[in-house]
């Protein structure tokens, strides 16, 4: 069936309250662990429903945020899943507190449990008020950045259609390109720091609500950080500053002599080869080479991409109202992933590509394993692994999609994909900063991101650039405001995919093996017990730095 033709039934709070009650009654008055465990499949199923009308609603909705429909259907969401969550933890409970739970840990894995305490604790009936104001000032983001119009060389274009410029060979090009979003990005920047000190506030509330110092706490119970905290994460930034960020600024300065350019600007900073790689064809014959990309690459990657071809769970035409990233969303109840994805001639159509297959592959593996519970709970850390890794493991079929230039794409790949280290770094540091300090202004807000963007972004000039120069690029990362501290789970994940990329290097087969092996562990275990299972190196320590920075150094010749 084509996702289009996927039929769409609201979830009604009150039905599904009074199933969920019916659930924790028969689960507590359970007299056996054979009784919760039979009943856990019939949760299991009912919630793939659930999970997959909210889902078409999402797609639906992000497919075109002026439908007046899936708007309100939106709204509807936003306004009744925080009571509804609520009680979702009531039976989560169930399990945690489960006096067969000694039993029920052979069929379910352990982190499953673990996971469900960390929400606990952050969602009680005292700040449902909270985040249902907190949904609605997310969606007043989506809905403001999705209608954003940029006038450029006589025609108007998305904040996703831009960015086609960011890499054009032409420097004056970039430059007009970078202006004239900053020109658009000006006229709802007041608009975006009132959204954003309103969002501090009702998380702050809620936080202090729920008996925690700052937000912070909540943020990493909601993400389900449970085998590391925030001195890791401040070891981790360290090391970033220790070993990526001079990389940076060397590559830069490399970059910089051989372009002939006396400063780096920031509408250098997605440039790296004087040949701008972009790739060829139509989007129906780069969909023809990725067909045959991933039937060549392994049976189970060549079905699933055949399946959602099929289906049509592939929208990626940029267009006016289109929520302006990338996702994949998952559709259980029909066992089939969906991607959303925004082209725009340049070469990231292709990572953004096989970044979402390498989501859509491990939710197509999760949803094979029959019992929901036994899937775990798979934490993002762990999934953008799945993606980034991906991203590297596609290599050796890039020249189908870049044919003189691949070269080119790969150098460009591997660059940006180091680069976006400092940045990946600043944007969790910055949130940390907000929640921790939440009495901080929106200038107090904007002159932290200027320091942190000169302490690891060395190389980068914003001189003559009015909006950046103003210290509010961070409006413009979507995560900031719709899931926060988020971010530095990419960061966590490409030090890992980078490992992936080495092992390639010697032996590919072995590699892919090892990553198959890496989707099939995702949410059964916690992130740093899967990177060991696999004998990959922690993200956090200083020899994994070390060791990945030489890789990058010798592939990039720097």
């Amino acid at each position: 069936m084509k996702v289009s033709q996927m039929e769409y039934k609201r979830v009604d709070v009150r039905e599904v309250s009074q199933k969920l009650d019916d659930f924790i009654l028969r689960f507590k008055n359970a007299e056996n662990a054979d009784e919760q465990l039979a009943l856990d499949e019939e949760i299991g199923k009912y919630f793939e429903i659930m999970d997959t009308n909210m889902a078409l609603a999402n797609i639906r909705f992000t497919l075109n945020t002026k439908d007046e429909f899936y708007s309100k259907e939106k709204e509807y969401y936003d306004q009744v899943m925080p009571s509804l969550s609520v009680k979702m933890r009531e039976l989560d409970m169930c399990y945690i507190q489960s006096k067969f739970k000694d039993e029920l840990v052979k069929h379910i894995p352990e982190v499953f449990f673990t996971n469900k305490k960390l929400e606990s604790e952050t969602i009680n009936d005292s700040v449902v008020e909270e985040l249902k104001r907190e949904n609605a000032l997310v969606t007043e983001y989506t809905k403001l950045m999705s209608s954003i119009q940029i006038k450029f060389k006589n025609k108007i274009y998305t904040r996703s259609e831009i960015s086609q410029f960011v890499t054009n060979s032409n420097r004056k090009i970039r430059r007009g390109a970078c202006l004239a979003e900053g020109r658009a990005m000006r006229k709802v920047a007041k608009k975006l720091d009132i959204i954003f000190n309103e969002l501090v506030g009702v998380r702050t509330t809620l936080a202090k609500k729920l008996g925690f110092k700052s937000f912070s706490e909540v943020g990493y119970r909601r993400l389900g950080r449970n085998c590391y905290d925030q001195n890791d994460i401040a070891k981790f930034r360290q090391n970033v500053k220790t070993y990526i960020v001079p990389l940076c600024t060397e590559l830069k300065q490399k970059i910089s002599s051989e372009m002939g350019w006396k400063n780096l600007m920031l509408y250098d900073n997605s440039v790296f080869t004087k040949t701008e790689p972009k790739p060829i064809g139509s989007i129906e014959e780069i969909f023809a080479k990725g067909k045959k990309m991933y039937q060549e690459m392994d049976s189970q990657t060549g079905e699933l991409f055949e399946t959602m071809t099929q289906a049509e769970a592939f929208d990626v035409v940029a267009r006016d109202g289109k929520w302006g990233g990338g996702y994949c969303t998952g559709l259980p109840q029909y066992k089939l992933p969906f991607i959303l994805a925004n082209f725009n001639g340049s070469h990231d159509d292709i990572g953004v590509l096989t970044h979402e297959f390498g989501h859509a592959l491990a939710s197509y593996q999760a949803f094979n394993i029959p019992r929901v519970s036994a899937r775990g709970s798979v934490t993002c850390e762990t999934c953008e692994v799945h993606s980034m890794s991906m991203e590297f493991l596609t290599y050796q079929w890039m020249n189908l999609f870049f044919g003189e230039n691949t070269q080119e794409y790969i150098f460009n790949h591997v660059a940006s994909s180091l680069t976006f280290l400092p940045y990946g770094t600043i944007v969790d540091f910055f949130q940390q900063t907000v929640y921790d300090y939440y009495s901080l202004n929106a200038s107090d807000r904007n002159d932290f991101w200027r320091q942190a963007e000169r302490e690891y972004l060395p190389h980068l000039n914003n001189k003559g650039i009015p909006y950046y120069r103003t210290g509010r690029r961070w409006q413009q990362k979507a995560h900031i405001y719709e899931t926060p501290f988020y971010y530095i789970d990419y960061c966590l994940a490409q030090m890992t995919a980078f490992q992936f990329l080495q092992l390639m290097q010697e032996d590919y087969k072995g590699a892919f093996k090892k990553y198959l092996q890496f989707v099939k562990l995702g949410g059964t275990k916690p992130f740093l017990d899967i990177i060991k299972e696999v004998g990959l190196k922690s993200p956090f320590e200083e020899e994994t730095f070390a060791e990945v920075t030489e890789t990058i150094r010798q592939m990039l010749k720097i």
